[in-house]
């Protein structure tokens, strides 16, 4: 029996228009869009990681999804793993690393593998969180954690986990990662294990019976989808179809053109990325099914989300788009100047089809 079937998770539409931030404002990380948007592949550190960070809980399977490590390890991803969710069955815990000294090193500004504001290679989480979602430890300093001030704006900066859904902040994150320096005498094994705590970016020892939760990753990329790189998020541009048209409704069957506008997008806005249209090299833009060319390569420049913003906007014949008859979106693919590969989809409303169908 499938355990996940009609319960698995909500597969997260893929917005146009939305990228991973790196480390500051930079966009560095690349997270590809996998098996519908259930799993996105870290092109960085080549695994693909599920899109709910709590499938468990989701799936229905779980009251709350939180355990200790030794039944996650002993149970829970085992049944993960027997149920083939999205047709995978070794998917398996983040991995840490030992970086530097020996053992988990706590530093709070910095460079370590333990602590706050690590280095980005020293666990999956960690690079997850810091450079696939560009999010900080909560505290920048010992000094700073005693004297309760928080590095800004920590609060909002938490909530930005686009495209990961389901992050819990209650309890840590399980790491495949051991504490080789703390050992239980009776047993000789180790008794504490390196958990990752999404609530204020931190990674520390935790006791083999402290509760935390299951993030599962599969080494390398995954079907469908494995090796299509253009649905990387840092890729994606954010199109208004039909701009000043909140249904974005086009007639297949118009003689006319129609309008797509690519939006300015700028971190300092609150939006994923800084992405400006005008690097787009008209010549390159194709929209629609049928790949329809613009019909001026000088688009109109003007302010189409409110935000002061100048986004651009192209004008296409709508018979050479081969939109048809209950298309519910539409996508436009482009290259920069600089040769690298755009996307962007939008939704649309169109007629219902009569008895002689829709596309040939």
């Amino acid at each position: 029996m499938d355990l996940f079937g009609t319960n698995k998770m909500n597969k997260l539409k893929l917005l146009a228009g939305v990228a991973l931030l790196g480390l500051g404002s930079a966009a560095n990380a690349e997270l590809c869009e996998r098996a519908g948007g259930d799993a996105y592949y870290d092109t960085v550190l080549d695994i693909t990681w599920m899109t709910d960070a709590n499938i468990l809980e989701t799936a229905g399977l779980h009251p709350s999804g939180q355990m200790p490590i030794g039944v996650a390890l002993s149970y829970w991803l085992p049944l993960i793993n027997q149920q083939s969710y999205m047709g995978i069955s070794n998917w398996r815990l983040p991995k840490w690393f030992d970086q530097g000294a020996q053992y988990c090193n706590y530093e709070w500004d910095g460079g370590a593998d333990c602590g706050w504001n690590m280095d980005s290679m020293s666990s999956e989480n960690w690079y997850n969180y810091s450079v696939n979602m560009g999010l900080t430890s909560k505290w920048a300093s010992k000094d700073d954690f005693y004297a309760v001030i928080e590095q800004e704006p920590w609060g909002t900066h938490r909530n930005s986990t686009y495209p990961f859904t389901n992050i819990e902040v209650a309890r840590r994150y399980h790491n495949d990662g051991w504490c080789e320096d703390r050992i239980d005498e009776t047993t000789g094994e180790p008794d504490h294990y390196i958990g990752f705590h999404y609530e204020y970016g931190g990674q520390h020892c935790d006791g083999i019976g402290s509760t935390g939760f299951i993030w599962a990753v599969v080494d390398g990329d995954v079907a469908p989808g494995a090796g299509d790189m253009t649905t990387c998020l840092n890729n994606q541009v954010e199109l208004d179809i039909v701009p000043g048209d909140a249904t974005n409704t086009v007639d297949p069957d118009a003689l006319g053109t129609m309008e797509v506008a690519v939006l300015y997008t700028a971190v300092a806005d609150g939006d994923p990325r800084d992405f400006d249209p005008a690097t787009i090299d008209p010549a390159t833009i194709q929209f629609g099914p049928l790949g329809a060319a613009v019909t001026s390569p000088i688009p109109d420049s003007e302010d189409v989300d409110g935000d002061t913003d100048f986004d651009l906007v192209y004008t296409f014949n709508i018979q050479d788009t081969g939109i048809a008859c209950e298309d519910a979106s539409a996508e436009l693919s482009a290259e920069t100047y600089g040769a690298e590969p755009l996307n962007g989809t939008d939704s649309i409303t169109t007629p219902e089809c009569d008895d002689g169908g829709c596309h040939p």
